[in-house]
């Protein structure tokens, strides 16, 4: 495992195919659902972008007030880096979803690339500030800012001309003006202060900002009333693929609450279609509902979190 940058002690068979492909059996998922309810946490490790003070950081902070528990914590440099390491993790907290910036694609071709599967989601308010030790806004010469804030601050950013330098982490962003007068940095607005000589406490370009986390296992959870899977296009592609298979989910009577599409990266053309439905009800017709996908050849379909 890399070095961190910090760390802080702090039933059918058809339906196994689909709810537990790796142990072929819900024993160690419910045994993992009862740890992850219970102050037995304390031993388990959990990994996400660093430094202290990150979005991520926070989401790790109400998610352990919500499972009544702390984690051994270690804080990595980049969502690269994340995922680099989740064998040695028990858990990662990973962002998935902002309100203005939409989906965070890298993590969806990780959780796929890696079998890595959710078991919580929750949801974190998101304000950005600007700071810089400059004399004036007018001799900024470059701003730092991380590469998803940067999509949800465009109003403010598109105020300069100078350059923009992208960043792994917001507090990244933050310590790379330090001792520097012609810089400044959009930070996140928890760990806002008004002592530098430029200090604007919101420049987000909405105030109904957030961000989605999933709280990513590398076992599965087989309880809850929310799944999020893919559909990956393995057959022949052929006009109105999609069609038929949204076709199904409504006969079904799922609405989806999303779908997005990822090239497989193995052919031009191949996409996967991620999607999430909400309020699953009997297990067994979610189970029909893809059985009936992949006997029409549409699509192969894989659950990456029932929760």
């Amino acid at each position: 495992m890399s070095a961190p940058t910090s760390k802080d002690p702090t039933s059918g068979s058809h339906l196994n195919k689909w709810l537990d492909p790796v142990t072929n059996s819900t024993k160690k998922n419910n045994v993992l659902r009862a740890i992850i309810l219970t102050k037995e946490t304390k031993n388990m490790k959990l990994g996400l972008l660093g430094p202290k003070g990150t979005f991520s950081d926070m989401a790790r902070e109400i998610y352990e007030k919500k499972v009544g528990t702390t984690f051994e914590t270690y804080y990595f440099q980049s969502l690269n880096s994340v995922f680099s390491n989740y064998l040695d993790m028990d858990l990662l907290i990973v962002p998935i979803e902002n309100t203005l910036d939409g989906h965070v694609v890298q993590c969806l071709d990780e959780m796929l690339d890696k079998k890595l599967y959710i078991i919580d989601e929750l949801n974190v308010d998101v304000r950005f500030s600007f700071v810089s030790n400059s004399p004036s806004l007018e001799e900024v010469k470059k701003i730092n800012v991380q590469f998803k804030a940067k999509g949800q601050c465009v109003n403010f950013l598109n105020t300069f001309s100078c350059p923009i330098n992208i960043t792994e982490s917001n507090i990244e962003s933050l310590n790379l003006i330090k001792g520097k007068e012609d810089e400044g940095a959009i930070i996140p607005h928890h760990v806002y202060s008004p002592n530098y000589n430029i200090a604007i406490e919101d420049v987000t370009d909405s105030k109904n900002n957030q961000t989605k986390f999933f709280i990513l296992s590398k076992n599965r959870q087989n309880k809850g009333n929310k799944c999020y899977f893919v559909m990956k296009t393995i057959y022949d592609d052929r006009k109105g693929l999609l069609k038929d298979i949204l076709k199904i989910i409504d006969q079904n009577g799922y609405n989806l609450g999303f779908i997005l599409s990822r090239p497989t990266k193995t052919q031009l053309g191949k996409y996967n279609f991620f999607a999430e439905i909400d309020n699953i009800g009997d297990i067994s017709l979610l189970e029909k509902t893809f059985l009936e996908i992949e006997k029409e050849h549409l699509a192969k379909v894989e659950i990456l979190g029932i929760y």
